[in-house]
């Protein structure tokens, strides 16, 4: 059903819906980068989802980066301004300088960042590598700290390059990822093993018992929420909210045609109820939101990239995950009770 929905809902995809969730998709990413993002962790200033919301007040700085890139001859350079912010560490600039140098290309044929190394350049003859990890590196204990703009002192307005790796470089440099997607533990720390942070160390309690950590977490979740932090959640809802109210009218408007597979498979669906003499519409209401939404608009909303050639980093399937959450709540008839211990993506889109 899921194979069959996806190839008669292509051309509905393609000419429709398709442009609503790739803006929805870019907003996102738009936002999020906009504050700190902790490399290790995941979390983020800018958010929907307060399990992965960065807590911490973190003090930074945007920069504008000249960055040089061919313009049109084999020899012929030209300076490109991008923002990033200062507590960016260098892999995090690397994807945004990539981001907006390649912003015309697919993402499967732009270069990767693990094959490039960031430059910064002074000068006739200062020419500096910058690394997540190398010999600068800040170690507290057992604690090392990966390196950003901010610690290599790069100024607002610093000329930089993205140069192809040399294989000299890459032990410098040997652990680059995508937030959220690193162990911030490198060896067994009883061992002398030493734990990476970037905005935040980790929790340094013991590691718990598997059948203890589910309810930790439970109870994690359960604790009030300070009011600036609800503040900032809010904050960022409002300003995806005319990119989830486009896309969620696209995919539920009754104003335009709809699909004919859609109207053929539900008439079918009717047709099925009245043969049975089923006549709970809840019933019905439920066969026809397993077939269409669940099935197949969660899956697209969730992994927008089984449809664009686009990179979706952890936190931004973190917010993607509160819009579907939302999506799917927005398709069932039972009412909705919410209380003080209700899930804060849930109370952040109550009516």
């Amino acid at each position: 059903l899921t194979n069959w929905m996806s190839i008669c809902l292509y051309a509905f995809l393609r000419d429709s819906a398709g442009e609503s969730l790739y803006m929805l998709f870019r907003a996102i990413k738009h936002q999020v980068d906009k504050g700190p993002v902790d490399a290790v962790t995941g979390k983020a200033k800018y958010t929907l989802n307060d399990n992965r919301l960065l807590r911490e007040d973190v003090e930074y700085k945007t920069l504008t980066l000249n960055v040089l890139v061919q313009s049109g001859g084999v020899n012929e350079t030209q300076l490109l301004p991008i923002k990033v912010l200062d507590c960016d560490t260098i892999t995090q600039v690397k994807e945004k300088l990539l981001d907006q140098v390649y912003k015309g290309t697919s993402f499967s044929h732009r270069p990767h960042g693990n094959s490039l190394d960031l430059e910064w350049r002074s000068g006739v003859a200062g020419h500096l590598i910058l690394s997540d990890e190398d010999l600068t590196s800040v170690l507290q204990g057992n604690w090392k700290r990966l390196n950003t703009l901010q610690h290599y002192k790069v100024p607002d307005g610093a000329t930089v390059a993205l140069v192809p790796r040399h294989t000299k470089n890459i032990h410098y440099d040997s652990h680059d990822f995508l937030p959220g997607e690193k162990t911030p533990m490198l060896e067994d720390a009883d061992e002398g093993g030493v734990k990476l942070w970037h905005l935040v160390k980790a929790s340094e309690e013991p590691e718990l018992p598997k059948h203890r950590r589910g309810s930790l977490r439970e109870r994690e979740r359960a604790k009030a929420i300070p009011e600036i932090y609800l503040t900032r959640l809010l904050s960022m809802k409002g300003t995806l909210q005319k990119f989830v109210d486009d896309l969620f009218t696209v995919i539920l408007s009754t104003s335009r045609p709809v699909p004919l597979s859609v109207k053929y498979f539900f008439d079918l669906l009717d047709d099925q109820a009245g043969q049975h003499c089923i006549t709970d519409s809840e019933t019905i209401h439920i066969w026809k939101t397993n077939s269409l939404p669940l099935r197949f608009w969660i899956n697209i909303l969730k992994n927008p990239q089984f449809i664009f050639d686009v990179q979706v980093s952890d936190h931004v399937d973190a917010v993607l995950s509160v819009i579907t959450q939302t999506f799917m709540d927005s398709c069932t008839t039972a009412e909705h009770k919410l209380g003080r211990d209700s899930p804060i993506n849930k109370l952040l889109y109550a009516r």
